[in-house]
């Protein structure tokens, strides 16, 4: 072997043993994060998701019916047999008994923020989430039906 090539060999030796040290010091807390574990770590919060969603829907935050429809599809997301059928029966009420209110308030507020939403010109938006030909409007469950799919696939 030359004499450049043993202490090239040496110098990597010398690093490994270094980086071996360092490991130890650091112990298994401050191990490496791969990327894959970055993203679910720093992934954004459902919660923020769906608020970013209806805001640019045009729904306006200060109304009764935006924290109905945001706890409605964060609810139909933790239980997806919600969204098929149980939205009068089980997910009204649920919300209700959270905002200390009556089912039909529920019911009534989450249907005027649907109908704003509608009013806005945000054609190309709503036609992503809901495909609408000629209908100007859905009924409520399916309104949520539909965000709880969108944020899903997105």
């Amino acid at each position: 072997m030359t004499e450049d090539r043993k202490e090239l060999l040496r110098e990597l030796n010398a690093i490994s043993k270094r980086i071996e040290e360092i490991v130890s010091i650091l112990g298994e807390e401050e191990r490496v994060i791969k990327p894959e574990e970055k993203t679910a770590q720093y992934a954004e919060p459902l919660e923020v998701k769906i608020t970013k969603l209806l805001k640019e829907l045009g729904a306006p935050a200060s109304n009764l019916g935006f924290g109905y429809i945001r706890e409605a599809i964060i609810l139909c997301i933790e239980d997806p047999t919600l969204s098929n059928g149980g939205i009068t029966n089980i997910l009204y009420p649920a919300i209700a008994e959270k905002f200390k209110t009556t089912t039909p308030r529920v019911e009534r507020a989450i249907r005027h923020e649907k109908e704003i939403i509608f009013s806005r010109d945000n054609f190309k938006l709503i036609n992503e989430i809901f495909y609408l030909s000629d209908k100007h409007t859905v009924p409520n469950a399916e309104f949520i039906a539909g965000l709880v799919e969108y944020i899903r696939m997105n």
